[in-house]
């Protein structure tokens, strides 16, 4: 687990999760353009382009995940950025850089565009035009999978249609940025700050506890 000194010293000590949250996740710079590509700027420039391409303030777009610090929260191991690269060596197992955009404007307007192409949600066009997609090869259930994370309060453009994606304005920029890094930009747009709160609290929970239990 590759787990910086301030996180874990904050992280063991009676700091409420919250402030946990805004100082390492939120605040400061990333593990990915800070440490290991040790350009800042890139970071600031990749935020900025994307809150102009999706019309938003650039304090609504965040790096998060692996790339944020370093390691993933989403897995019980917390393996560290590029964990699986380091064992396979093969370019597409690279971290992605994750990216949370939280603004309700964009979210609304987003869910509505979608709502009004797929005739809403007609049972024909689902079947005919949303089973895969730029990310998804094999045939499934992307629609079911795109209304189960809006039930949680974000939205998951790798499970958008492919008529929409294909035109999506933030679509340029990742690709861009997906050249320059040589890695996937992977979006989240979250209809407000709570939702990405408690999803990234309850994993840095789920830290805490566990690096209190190897301490005790």
């Amino acid at each position: 687990m590759a787990i910086s000194e301030s996180l874990q010293a904050d992280l063991t000590s009676i700091i409420p999760i919250e402030q946990v949250f805004q100082k390492h996740v939120v605040d400061g710079s990333s593990y990915f353009f800070k440490e290991r590509l040790q350009k800042i700027d890139w970071e600031y420039e990749l935020r900025h382009e994307l809150a102009k391409s999706l019309d938003v303030s650039i304090n609504d777009v965040i790096i998060v995940g692996s790339a944020k610090l370093g390691f993933s929260l989403k897995t019980e191991e917390f393996n560290q950025f590029d964990f699986k690269f380091s064992n396979t060596k093969n370019p597409r197992d690279l971290s992605d850089i994750d990216i949370a955009v939280v603004n309700r404007k964009l979210y609304d307007k987003t869910i509505e565009q979608v709502f009004h192409l797929s005739r809403h949600f007609e049972k024909d066009w689902i079947e005919k035009n949303w089973k895969m997609n730029a990310f998804y090869k094999i045939p499934d259930n992307l629609h079911k999978r795109y209304a189960l994370y809006l039930a949680k309060g974000w939205l998951r453009p790798d499970l958008l249609p492919s008529s929409f994606y294909d035109v999506a304005p933030w679509r340029p920029v990742c690709d861009d940025w997906r050249v320059k890094l040589r890695r996937k930009i992977a979006l989240g747009f979250y209809s407000d700050w709570l939702y990405l709160k408690h999803y990234q609290m309850d994993n840095l929970d789920r830290l805490r506890n566990q690096l209190n239990s190897l301490e005790a």
